[in-house]
């Protein structure tokens, strides 16, 4: 964190992509993380990729997507689920970098191996598309960090997002819901709340990239003023 300090202090603009900090000392703008339209060119049907997965059509499922690593708090969701009173299924997909042990443990603890669906590899481009279509939300319970790529993607879907208050999460476009991190009671209610009465979220057409440009233009205007 230092590290990245020191570099950003020494560069002439910064764009941020989420959530500046209150006092910065040189030029800067905010956007939103664009989102990943080349991924989003093969529209899936929820049958489809749910027979792709083989995963039952009629399940509520819930997604976990991207590296598996400790701040982003999956067991959190593990937790959740094994006290919820709806029978939701969860799929975690991405390569894992760590808690591979501590999580299948709490798996196995729970008696839930049944309803947990792992996918422990890089998911590549042309297969990313079949695991949001499969899902009914979209889960980011992360504890700790900045942006993530997996809101936009999930906004791109137009597959509700529920995630933690934390960095530029607390920001997503159109969540279901935005909760303390780690609060097991509070992501256990979201998920039961949002399986009793579902909410459908439209399909926003991202226009990041354009903002994008426009902010790194304005920044260049300025700096060269």
């Amino acid at each position: 964190a230092q590290l990245g300090v020191w570099a950003l202090k020494r560069a002439d603009a910064v764009l941020f992509l989420g959530q500046a900090p209150q006092i910065w000392p040189s030029p800067h703008r905010t956007i939103h993380l664009p989102a990943l339209t080349p991924l989003m060119h093969h529209r899936l049907t929820k049958a489809a990729a749910r027979q792709h997965l083989n995963i039952d059509a009629t399940l509520p499922v819930v997604l976990s997507f991207g590296f598996v690593r400790d701040y982003k708090g999956i067991d959190t969701i593990i937790h959740a689920m094994a006290h919820s009173r709806i029978p939701y299924h969860l799929i975690i997909a991405g390569e894992w970098w760590s808690q591979r042990s501590d999580i299948r443990q709490l798996i196995t603890h729970y008696n839930i191996s049944q309803r947990v669906h792992i996918y422990d590899a890089y998911i590549p481009n042309e297969q990313v598309a079949t695991f949001f279509a499969a899902a009914d939300v979209v889960v980011l319970p992360y504890r700790s960090g900045s942006v993530s790529g997996v809101a936009g993607l999930a906004q791109q879907w137009a597959v509700p997002l529920i995630t933690s208050d934390v960095g530029a999460l607390a920001g997503a476009s159109a969540p279901f819901a935005s909760l303390p991190a780690g609060d097991i009671n509070a992501w256990r209610n979201a998920l039961d709340r949002f399986f009793v009465a579902p909410t459908d979220v439209p399909q926003i057409p991202d226009d990041g990239w354009s903002a994008c440009l426009n902010a790194i233009d304005d920044l260049a205007g300025e700096i060269q003023s």
